[in-house]
């Protein structure tokens, strides 16, 4: 660690370092699984994940005020990405260092609640907890956070428990300062975990087509696909989400990026909360209620959090969009969900539930807002980019077919009007990422939003775009 001279020490300045050794145990004998069947996502299971030496549960727990500022270091000291995310506050990027040939940097003093941080990079970062309880700062790559057969606890048969790159932070109340009562909802809405009765037995890679139902005064909202409906909310506007679960099995939900005002409804089973309230899974035939205020407008998402990287690609997964009071969707604003599985049959990588994407429509002259949300379990660094290429061959640097947009918000928190600024329609959104761009159309015709890999590779998918 490197600081400059005489600046003054910071308290709570803390340095994790991320990392992935191969368990020799497992290298040697990878036929041991200790009688249990082993993950079929587990891409590298002989790798250890570890911050600071150790894997959740074993990490270090961590302890804050309401209040604290809290400085720290991350250093991925690891070969393979991490998004690292944190629950329930955004964290301001102060630096951010990697290698030459990694992705775009943040902009310092960027607000996140997920930043991708490449191979061998590093970040320092500050926030502050405003409410008490336990939440967490972990790797969104579901798969680094899975247990095997060898390491899931004894009581976890089924392996639904989370291990690895995660952090616990217990943030205790400022003493003689109680914590404001939640507000009454003033919407009451039911979100329904089903498995869709035509193809009630597991895909090929052992995993159910699920979703989330949406209900609300005798309206249904079904996807009837392997991706979940579509949440609307309002900023300001207490909301309750009563939770239903019609599975063969436990699940959770966490609303990912929302601010919500009590830990117990973050969706962790056994962590959200506080003391011996903790958050429960919901059991088969159970309901678990979540109420809290979105204290901003924004594209965010929900999702699964217990066995997460088998749930969400089974389909526990959709947007969640917070506009402001008075506003109603406009026919330009589009939601785009990249998820799946890329070596899944029954799961693949899909746009909104779809491997081929229906045409999306936009209009001369008039602004259209495009939500980009990505939870695609293996991919760790997808590229999206609107073009008005009709070939599939790989763009260069100097393309003159790619459009020009500009950067609206990332995750959910509006960006200042000196970032604002039009650039080239290409940006990288790492699992647990959300980016918001405005783009106006100036001529009629056909536009595509690509996705790629990295590097210029292949086209993995594309959503037709056509401007009237």
């Amino acid at each position: 660690m490197v600081d400059t001279t005489g600046a003054p020490a910071l308290a709570n300045d803390r340095v994790f370092v991320i990392m992935a050794p191969r368990d020799s145990a497992r290298v040697a004998r990878p036929d041991i699984a200790g009688g249990r069947a082993p993950n079929v996502f587990a891409l590298a299971p002989e790798n250890v994940y570890t911050i600071n030496g150790r894997s959740w549960p074993s990490t270090e727990r961590l302890t804050a005020t309401v209040g604290d500022s809290l400085h720290w270091r991350v250093i991925n000291a690891s070969t393979l990405p991490h998004p690292m995310h944190l629950h329930g506050f955004y964290y301001r990027v102060d630096a951010f260092a990697a290698p030459p040939a990694a992705l775009e940097h943040p902009a310092p003093g960027e607000m996140v609640v997920t930043q991708y941080l490449p191979a061998f990079a590093a970040m320092s970062l500050t926030w502050s907890p405003a409410r008490p309880g336990t939440w967490l700062f972990h790797c969104h790559l579901a798969i680094h956070n899975m247990p095997s057969a060898l390491t899931a606890a004894p009581d976890d048969p089924y392996q639904r428990a989370m291990t690895g790159l995660i952090l616990a932070i217990d943030v205790a109340g400022r003493p003689g300062v109680d914590a404001p009562a939640a507000p009454a909802p003033r919407r009451w809405l039911r979100l329904v975990a089903v498995t869709e009765p035509e193809v009630a037995g597991t895909g090929p890679d052992g995993v159910s087509s699920m979703h989330f139902v949406l209900e609300e005064h005798g309206h249904r909202v079904d996807p009837g696909r392997d991706v979940s409906a579509e949440i609307d909310l309002t900023r300001g506007e207490p909301v309750s989400l009563m939770v239903v679960n019609q599975l063969r099995e436990p699940t959770s939900v966490h609303w990912h990026g929302i601010e919500v005002e009590d830990s117990y409804m973050d969706g962790v089973p056994g962590v959200s909360g506080a003391g011996t309230r903790l958050a429960p899974a919901i059991a088969p035939g159970d309901s678990f209620e979540a109420r809290f205020t979105p204290p901003r407008s924004g594209s965010f998402m929900y999702h699964a959090h217990m066995d997460e990287a088998r749930q969400e690609i089974g389909g526990l997964a959709g947007p969640l969009i917070v506009r402001d009071p008075g506003v109603s969707p406009s026919p330009d604003d589009h939601v785009f969900l990249y998820k799946g599985y890329s070596l899944s049959r029954a799961h693949p990588v899909e746009i909104n539930g779809e491997g081929n994407p229906d045409t999306v429509v936009l209009h001369v002259g008039r602004p259209g807002r495009l939500r980009l949300l990505s939870l695609a379990t293996t991919s760790f660094d997808p590229v999206f980019s609107l073009t008005a290429r009709t070939d599939t061959g790989s763009p260069s640097a100097d393309d003159t077919m790619i459009q020009r947009w500009r950067p609206v918000a990332k995750d959910g928190f509006d960006l200042p009007p000196a970032a604002r600024t039009d650039r080239p329609a290409r940006q990288t959104v790492s699992i647990g990422e959300t980016y918001d761009f405005e783009f106006t159309p100036q001529r009629t015709g056909m536009l595509r939003l690509e996705v790629r890999g990295h590097s210029g590779r292949p086209v993995i998918i594309a959503v037709p775009i056509r401007v009237e």
